[in-house]
């Protein structure tokens, strides 16, 4: 038999960015194997070069297959959308397409908590949890952050939005940081942080959220007229 395994390499730096877990074939008929190393390869440089999903992509223990990424990514427009429902479907189509791929887990831990199935989705943070020690720093604090969410622990939550921010240096998770300011009550730290820099970015690039949130700091601060404006913008 014929074993395969691939390696992505930084032309510049000559930094590993990704492996893909080894295939392997009969050497007389290696076109299967070879197929899906071919599809995992597609996968992996999709999520890598995709916006919404490219600080996570390069921070993942692996990269997904490409059927699974593209699930996800019906998934994630669904998410746009507020189909939560539909979301849903999507992810744990992603899921079963690529079993070990934890992005598609917490696609569907999302659409669970979105549609309040909090009891379902607290089942597979702790399947997660089992299996922490294989996770990646960023991985680590996505997980911790959606399981302090479901379990009400608004420091905890805080926490880990911290943590994701810290190890995002696209702004990939600036608004959702900004969002657990908020929720904790940290208005005018929450504004600050929004407006560092550019938060509409990765999954928040095409999404009104950072404007809406946004216009909801300004009013709870009394900028009245700052909010208005950003109303009137959502309008158009």
């Amino acid at each position: 038999s014929l074993y395969f395994e691939l390696r992505m390499l930084d032309a510049r730096s000559g930094e590993i960015t990704g492996t893909l877990a080894p295939v392997s074939g009969p050497a007389g008929s290696p076109t299967a194997a070879l197929d899906r190393l071919n599809r995992g390869a597609l996968g992996a440089l999709a999520a890598r070069f995709n916006p919404a999903l490219a600080d996570f992509a390069r921070q993942s223990a692996r990269p997904p297959s490409y059927d699974a990424y593209r699930a996800y990514v019906a998934g994630q427009e669904l998410v746009r959308r507020s189909d939560f429902r539909g979301a849903l479907a999507r992810f744990e189509e992603a899921s079963r397409l690529d079993t070990g791929w934890v992005a598609a887990r917490f696609g569907i831990v999302e659409a669970l908590e979105n549609t309040r199935q909090l009891a379902r989705a607290d089942t597979i943070v702790r399947q997660l949890e089992a299996r922490a020690a294989s996770l990646t720093p960023l991985e680590r604090a996505t997980l911790d952050e959606y399981a302090t969410s479901i379990r009400g622990d608004i420091p905890g939550n805080l926490a880990a939005a911290f943590r994701m921010h810290a190890l995002s240096p696209g702004g990939q998770f600036r608004a959702t940081l900004a969002t657990k300011l908020m929720n904790a009550n940290r208005l005018p730290e929450a504004l600050d942080t929004l407006d560092a820099a550019n938060a509409e970015v990765g999954m928040f690039e095409r999404s009104t959220w950072v404007q809406t949130l946004r216009m909801r700091l300004l009013h709870h601060t009394g900028q009245h007229e700052r909010a208005l404006a950003e109303a009137l913008a959502l309008r158009k």
